[in-house]
């Protein structure tokens, strides 16, 4: 095995991983959305409003793991870039493992 080679297949599972991670955080979040009732209930004063704020916390918590998710769709594709292209060495080459390795931990993260 080339480093080449290795250096391609680390760079596809990274790839693939993101995507993976990602989007099961966000069917995570989508499921949890879809296990909200669909009409508020009759509530007392102290709790009327707390079924319409988790509602409003979970659509924006859903929103915001999509765009994450847009997001690692994007991080894959430059990383295939990456692979394809002539091999970064250097500060810039270290500031991009590190900003992508970086999100895939925060999506690792997320997922517990």
């Amino acid at each position: 095995m080339t480093d080449d080679t290795f250096r391609l297949g680390v760079y596809i599972l990274w790839a693939v991983g993101s995507v993976l991670v990602w989007g099961r955080v966000f069917m995570i979040e989508y499921q949890r959305y879809d296990g909200l009732p669909a009409t508020e209930r009759r509530r007392t004063v102290n709790t009327r409003s707390s079924l319409s704020v988790i509602r409003h916390r979970a659509f924006r918590e859903l929103v915001s793991d999509f765009a994450l998710f847009l997001v690692a769709l994007a991080s894959a594709i430059s990383l295939l870039i990456l692979v394809l292209g002539p091999e970064m060495s250097g500060p810039r080459g270290f500031a991009l493992a590190l900003a992508l390795g970086a999100f895939l931990g925060a999506g690792i993260v997320r997922l517990r």
